[in-house]
């Protein structure tokens, strides 16, 4: 039976200003590849392809694994940014809302994902468009993951793809009816003041939690 777990996120950024291209994908899913490496790995020169840790590893995973283990298909990459389309390039000021979707059990990496998009946001998508992470939320029950201090995985949802009713090509489903729900530790402080090792054991016991 078909099963893939998805847990949705929206990041609302702010921009004292912004100069942004046609294009965002791209933008942040290689700002947060730069910083997410510098942020989960001790090493100052990364060997990923040797490391008995890659496939643990959420930067190795998105960024840098080749093959699936069986099959010649690329791999699937567990964690897909969706920012707005502006349909041109953009400038201005204010807030923009990113959807962040992660796949499978990569929602363990929670806080990784926020300590890599505060610091993308410090060096900016470019020079003129440098953003704060105002707040992120869950994307299903509405509630806030983290409100720019403090993280609350308690309200993570998750749901299983494979479970939901089919629906007739052209409808579009008002509501979902959620097939799971979890919960997981809260109490992790900001994560842009935690250690790697202390975002790690966090990790860990949100995947206890959850049952991994």
């Amino acid at each position: 039976m078909f099963s893939l777990k998805l847990t949705k996120l929206k990041a609302r950024l702010y921009f004292p200003r912004y100069s942004l291209p046609q294009w965002l994908g791209n933008k942040f899913r290689g700002g947060f590849g730069n910083v997410l490496v510098r942020a989960i790995c001790g090493y100052t020169r990364p060997r990923c392809h040797a490391c008995a840790l890659s496939d643990e590893c959420l930067y190795y995973v998105v960024y840098e694994k080749e093959k699936q283990k069986v099959g010649k298909s690329q791999p699937p990459r567990p964690i897909v940014f969706v920012p707005p389309f502006f349909g041109k390039p953009e400038s201005g000021k204010g807030e923009i809302e990113v959807e962040i979707n992660l796949f499978g059990n990569y929602f363990v990496f929670l806080p990784h994902v926020i300590y890599g998009l505060r610091f993308l946001g410090k060096i900016g998508l470019n020079a003129e468009s440098r953003y704060e992470v105002v707040s992120i939320y869950d994307a299903f029950s509405r509630k806030k993951i983290y409100d720019g201090f403090r993280v609350n995985a308690e309200n993570l949802t998750t749901i299983d793809l494979g479970e939901l009713e089919p629906f007739l090509a052209g409808e579009i489903p008002r509501r979902f009816s959620y097939s799971s729900r979890g919960s997981c530790p809260a109490g992790c402080r900001n994560p842009a003041q935690n250690d790697p090792q202390e975002t790690y054991s966090f990790c860990q016991r949100i995947r206890e939690r959850k049952g991994s």
